[in-house]
């Protein structure tokens, strides 16, 4: 019966990878910039070859949707970069509207760790 229901748990987060997600898409707009406010934002959706993206260059934001293989700095994360004196922030990450905030949140990994600890109550 654990067995079973660790099973079910981990087809049903399954189920939210394979359904996809949602991104914030803007740019030079005042609710585009952080702090950021979603009234009026388009929301778009990501497929599966796409990541939510934000990318903030001297205090001017952009959030949109992007290809999986320009995110550079891998999913769920961000890279600071600085050069001639232009500081510029890009995060990728792929869960829904995660591009909202000024750091990322680490979703992927708190089901990483809900798994495994599920795995191992269940397995006892």
């Amino acid at each position: 019966m654990k067995n079973h229901l660790f099973v079910l748990i981990s087809l049903m987060s399954s189920i939210v990878v394979i359904n996809g997600y949602q991104c914030y898409s803007c740019q030079l707009s005042d609710n585009c910039n952080d702090p950021f406010n979603s009234k009026g934002i388009t929301i778009v959706n990501a497929t599966e070859n796409e990541r939510c993206w934000k990318s903030k260059i001297s205090g001017t934001v952009v959030r949109s949707v992007i290809a999986v293989d320009v995110c550079k700095q891998g999913e769920n994360s961000c890279i600071d970069t600085s050069s001639i004196g232009v500081d510029a922030a890009t995060c990728c990450c792929n869960s829904d509207l995660c591009n909202n905030v000024r750091s990322l949140r680490y979703d992927s990994i708190m089901l990483i760790l809900f798994l495994t600890i599920s795995f191992i109550y269940y397995s006892c």
